[in-house]
């Protein structure tokens, strides 16, 4: 979290885990000694940041926006169809859904029926989300996509939604348009709250195409949609002012379905991707994506002959996409130092039942996971931290070990 920047907490729900609440309170304790309660992220309770870039890349978001230097993008001067109304808003907000993960929570919305669209604030460094459906049912669902360069994360659920929302035209957006903002804020639960505003003001920043909006928002619309009288997705509720009233953003259209777009049109099938055997046109068709190395899709194995990473011939390399390059993890005897870093600081079901069967012993790693960046003891039958192992410097904003992860080149 930016020094100009609050990311805004939120009460934890009576139903979720107290391990949430105890993390969530360690995240406030940290906000409140680095950041100055200008601007707070829709989202409910916010991890910080793993690395000083995404600070310094909110830091520039927030100064941009502080500046108010917009300039008005051209809008074509047709009305808004005045056969849009309320049963376009309540069909649009039935794609909408709550998004959790162990730090935080937020909202998305579907744009294809396993497809989702949400902040990568709402996201943080997670691999795995859980869905809350509006009849509180719950499912699973795996990050596919964070974008380098703007809030916004593609989402694939294994269960389908039978709503799904459109994007409004590029330069649809007008002064004083009526726009609503769908989400889950404050930790609300079943129907999503919809709330009404204006635009009031839109156009080109140096953070990007923005949608300012005086619609009430609060900590856990984030990732949800703005959307027009048709229901149509003009914008990404994203962040807000929380020293004054009637002041919140939202990434444009303009800017937001550029970039998710071919995520989206490829997990639904719409799209053919590059062959995966051929990492390098596939990280500049993606820029970056999140799949964890144990479960990604046929063709993850890269093995050359000669290698083209350096290796021994048929050597076994997985690799995944960051910002266009591909980053590269020699398997060797295993897949374990290739796969993300365990920061969770509540300790596993499998690490309590040691201790309550092994008091005052130090868990072996099969125990604790050689991905934790922890080392565990048995404080007689509760689990302790003793040492942290490895700094959170070492861990990248994804959530993979630095060490282990090279660059590899054509």
């Amino acid at each position: 979290m930016p020094v100009i920047f609050r990311k805004t907490q939120a009460q934890r729900h009576p139903s979720e885990p107290a391990a949430i609440s105890r993390t969530h309170a360690a995240v406030i304790t940290c906000a409140a000694l680095c950041l100055l309660p200008i601007l707070s992220a829709c989202a409910d309770r916010e991890p910080a940041p793993n690395q000083s870039a995404d600070v310094d890349s909110l830091r520039a978001t927030v100064a941009a926006l502080q500046t108010a230097v917009v300039t008005p993008t051209p809008s074509p001067p047709t009305p808004q169809p005045t056969e849009c109304g309320q049963q376009d808003i309540a069909r649009a907000s039935r794609a909408v859904v709550r998004i959790l993960t162990e730090q935080s929570s937020g909202s998305g919305f579907f744009v294809s029926p396993n497809v989702l669209v949400t902040n990568r604030h709402v996201v943080g460094t997670s691999d795995a989300v859980t869905i809350e459906w509006q009849d509180g049912r719950r499912s699973s669902a795996s990050v596919y996509y964070v974008s380098p360069d703007r809030d916004l994360a593609v989402v694939l659920s294994a269960e389908p939604s039978f709503e799904t929302l459109t994007w409004a035209e590029a330069g649809a957006v007008r002064l004083a348009d009526e726009v609503y903002g769908i989400g889950y804020p404050l930790g609300a639960r079943g129907l999503p709250v919809v709330t009404r505003g204006i635009v009031s003001r839109y156009g080109e920043t140096s953070a990007g195409r923005i949608v300012q909006t005086d619609a009430a928002l609060n900590p856990g619309n984030s990732g949800g949609p703005l959307v027009d009288r048709c229901g149509r997705v003009v914008g990404i509720v994203t962040w807000k002012f929380t020293i004054a009233e009637g002041i919140a953003y939202a990434i444009a259209t303009a800017d937001a379905r550029p970039r998710v777009e071919p995520a989206v049109e490829f997990v639904s099938g719409r799209a053919r991707s590059p062959l995966f055997s051929d990492p390098f046109s596939f990280c500049r068709w993606v820029d970056t994506i999140d799949w964890p190395v144990h479960q990604q899709p046929l063709g993850i194995y890269y093995a050359g002959d000669p290698s083209p990473f350096g290796g021994q011939p048929g050597e076994e390399v997985v690799w995944r996409c960051w910002a266009g390059k591909v980053l590269g993890c020699r398997v060797m005897a295993s897949a374990g130092p290739c796969m993300k870093a365990n920061t969770s600081r509540e300790p596993s079901p499998e690490l309590l039942a040691w201790c309550r069967a092994n008091p005052w012993t130090s868990p072996p790693l099969a125990v604790t996971g050689h991905n934790s960046i922890f080392r565990w003891e048995c404080s007689g039958s509760n689990p302790i931290i003793a040492e942290q192992l490895i700094p959170d410097s070492s861990i990248d904003g994804l959530g993979y070990f630095l060490g282990p992860w090279f660059e590899i080149r054509p």
